[in-house]
């Protein structure tokens, strides 16, 4: 077995539940904020090319998505005060 495969296998999984390794974690995170939404060929071909299983790739998804949650509500909530005080600005005359 070549090196960087049992550099992979050697991960320990107290810092995680997947034993991912940082460039792994890394790797999905980007494409997970890229691309959220995966149809299964692709999650197949993301885990192929970690080295892991699909159903790794659907638990990291599923967690990234619980961890994200209150990150997306803010943002909406965000959006929808800035649309508020454009109404309200647009309104009192101060916009035109």
């Amino acid at each position: 077995m070549a090196r960087s495969k049992l550099d992979t296998l050697l991960v320990p999984t107290s810092a995680d539940s997947l034993a991912l390794t940082p460039v792994t974690r890394e790797l999905l995170r980007s494409t997970y904020e890229r691309q959220p939404d995966l149809n299964a060929a692709e999650r197949r071909v993301l885990a192929s090319a970690c080295r892991i299983t699909d159903a790794s790739v659907e638990y990291f998804w599923e967690d990234m998505n619980a961890k994200r949650r209150a990150y997306f509500a803010m943002r909406v909530y965000i959006a929808r005060r800035e649309l508020d005080m454009s109404r309200l600005a647009k309104k009192q005359g101060v916009w035109k």
